[in-house]
């Protein structure tokens, strides 16, 4: 009895007929006799049950507060010391001489009368553990459904993995979880071994978070505050950041030395300075 239908599914009789203008016949008829539907019935004998999801990823721990520190290279330093508290711990249990970076006069005597100590800088290895400490801390609130996933997905054969959401950021780009439990890309580059591993393997950091701020921050200023393609190039060398531009340019805007020599010209000794490349800590 729907008009409508008139024009929209083609019959034999299709086209505007008198229905289309004065509407069903029973429209006219007492409402006595007008055709009856029946009404579900008032009670249904099926159970509506809600659903709930549970998420069991856990968080890791910082060992510092983040939101203190305003550069990278003295953050990673920080939570490096920090490591080097812990293992100084288990040394001093085993009566193992204590590794000290330099101690002022007064901190060396006493720490010579209680056990022996060595002077010992920060390793490389330490500043490797503590970058990786800073990686996952800022991926796991971003992406846990994605980590645990991944996780799940180590212990059970390929053909029985687990498949990330379709609403998830990382579902188009492939990612991985490495020994160290940092996530990462798998991209087109894998094969080549005559890459470095982090640029076939690059890190996947969330744009929002405080150490992804540090970090790009870190590149723009160890480059010489150069012009916003040279960072993101070096950027993307080993990182993956959605959004690259805007963070970079959030980070040129905060930048004091380029709002104090943003509209001054450059000069030829300017123009000729070498830029400055990213050394270790």
């Amino acid at each position: 009895m729907n008009i409508a239908d008139r024009l929209t599914k083609w019959r034999p009789d299709s086209g505007l007929s008198k229905e289309w203008f004065q509407g069903p016949s029973f429209l006219y008829d007492s409402m006595e006799n007008w055709p009856q539907q029946p009404l579900p019935p008032a009670n249904t004998k099926t159970e509506m049950r809600a659903m709930y999801l549970f998420h069991d990823v856990v968080l890791p721990e910082t060992l510092i507060d983040v939101t203190r520190f305003s550069k990278w290279n003295i953050l990673v330093r920080t939570v490096a010391s920090v490591l080097r508290f812990n293992s100084n711990c288990r040394r001093k249990l085993r009566r193992d001489p204590i590794e000290t970076l330099k101690p002022t006069p007064n901190q060396l005597k006493k720490i010579m009368v209680i056990i022996p100590t060595i002077r010992v800088p920060l390793t490389q290895s330490e500043y490797h553990q503590a970058e990786i400490i800073l990686f996952r801390y800022a991926q796991s609130p971003a992406y846990g459904d994605e980590i645990k996933t991944l996780t799940k997905n180590q212990e059970l054969e390929p053909s029985r993995w687990m498949h990330l959401e379709k609403s998830s950021p990382l579902y188009k780009v492939t990612p991985l979880l490495d020994c160290d439990k940092v996530l990462r890309m798998e991209g087109r580059c894998d094969m080549a071994d005559t890459l470095p591993f982090d640029m076939r393997f690059p890190i996947i950091l969330p744009k929002d978070s405080i150490v992804t701020e540090l970090l790009v921050r870190h590149y723009h200023e160890s480059f010489g505050h150069a012009f916003r393609d040279t960072v993101k190039n070096e950027i993307k060398q080993r990182f993956l950041i959605f959004s690259l531009n805007s963070v970079v340019a959030k980070a040129e805007r905060n930048c004091v030395w380029c709002k104090v020599h943003k509209n001054r010209p450059r000069t030829p000794r300017m123009a000729s300075l070498p830029v400055q490349r990213l050394t270790p800590y």
